[in-house]
């Protein structure tokens, strides 16, 4: 009757019996994967270019349905003509109007 045996996972006693190494080896772990990400080429993060394109314009003093009806329009007419875009969204607010043309297409920056 002397020991009394209980039971755990293997595991997990040996980690804890032996912190010491556990944290050496997550050093470890941590201190080669910040060596591996400095060691990374530039072509593993490619440069990616959203094709979409922003207008914003500013007139102080004009009305909201100014702006839609007068600048909005011919910005979307403008924006319409160009090959390739998908979608235009505009925003008229007091004072400003913005629209922004995106395209869902694989496309080279310069046919925009």
């Amino acid at each position: 009757m002397g020991k009394k045996k209980t039971k755990g996972f293997g595991l997990s006693t040996l980690a804890v019996n032996n912190r010491k190494t556990v944290f050496l080896i997550a050093a470890i772990i941590v201190l080669g994967g910040v060596v591996a990400f400095q060691n990374m080429s530039k072509e593993n993060f490619p440069e990616i270019q959203i094709p979409e394109i922003y207008v914003g314009i500013a007139k102080p003093g004009s009305s909201p349905e100014y702006m839609s009806k007068k600048i909005a329009k011919s910005i979307e007419k403008e924006l319409g003509g160009i090959q390739l875009v998908d979608e235009i969204n505009t925003t008229s607010k007091p004072r400003e109007n913005s629209a922004a043309a995106t395209s869902r297409s694989v496309c080279p920056s310069t046919r925009i």
